[in-house]
């Protein structure tokens, strides 16, 4: 959708507003402060970027943020003035919402997984899947462990797969496992095995096996507490 607006004194076509806070997570409407620092382009003597500086309206915030348009291209946005919001910063580090049975398995896994998200919200696709594949592996571990204690020492030494095939007895999490940690090491080899499948297919996989030990983990905990 196309937002007729006026930005620093003059009227320009941008394709979105800012809708949330990226200091402290919340759905907003900024506060226009009134900043706008424009960046010229001697090619189309006009303005082909700007900054729009911005004030999140939440009582326990109330941080400035700097949303960044550029044109889309230089000859459209020479003919019609159309921005496209490409960047708002700064851009902290927010933990990812995860089930709380898994926080309480693994928590250093919702560590890597938010660390990851956020290196790739900050664009870097060559290196985010290396560290979600980190996080599956402790959160299969750490899971394996939780079901095994007596056996944590073998775990931690064993590798993934090996670990999924030997101490995983749930199906389901087995299944999805062993496809994300197939996903998780073309994102570490030179060559991709599973060229039609990407990042997006990796984060899916392992949010179904959270979904699945979590699953597991709150039926054996009803099954002992509710015994027939």
């Amino acid at each position: 959708m196309i937002h007729q607006a006026n930005i620093g004194n003059k009227n320009i076509r941008i394709n979105e507003f800012v809708s949330s806070c990226s200091e402290c997570g919340a759905q907003i409407e900024p506060v226009d402060t009134g900043l706008v620092n424009w960046i010229q382009n001697a090619k189309y003597m006009m303005a082909t970027e700007f900054e729009w500086v911005l004030q999140c309206p939440a009582q326990m915030c109330k941080r400035l943020i700097i949303a960044r348009y550029s044109m889309k291209s230089e000859t459209e946005g020479a003919i019609n003035g159309f921005y496209s919001l490409s960047e708002v910063v700064p851009t902290g580090l927010k933990p990812v919402a995860q089930h709380e049975e898994i926080e309480n398995i693994s928590p250093l896994f919702v560590e890597i997984f938010s660390q990851a998200a956020h290196a790739e919200n900050l664009g870097l696709s060559q290196v985010c899947g290396i560290g979600y594949r980190k996080a599956l592996e402790h959160l299969i571990k750490d899971y394996c462990v939780h079901a095994n204690p007596e056996k944590s020492e073998s775990i931690q030494k064993v590798q993934l797969m090996n670990c999924i095939t030997s101490f995983v007895k749930d199906a389901n999490v087995i299944a999805c496992a062993k496809r994300a940690t197939w996903l998780g090491n073309d994102e570490a080899h030179y060559v991709r095995k599973w060229a039609s499948q990407d990042i997006s297919d990796l984060k899916v996989l392992i949010e179904l096996v959270s979904n699945w030990i979590v699953s597991d983990v709150l039926t054996k905990q009803y099954i002992e507490s509710m015994p027939e």
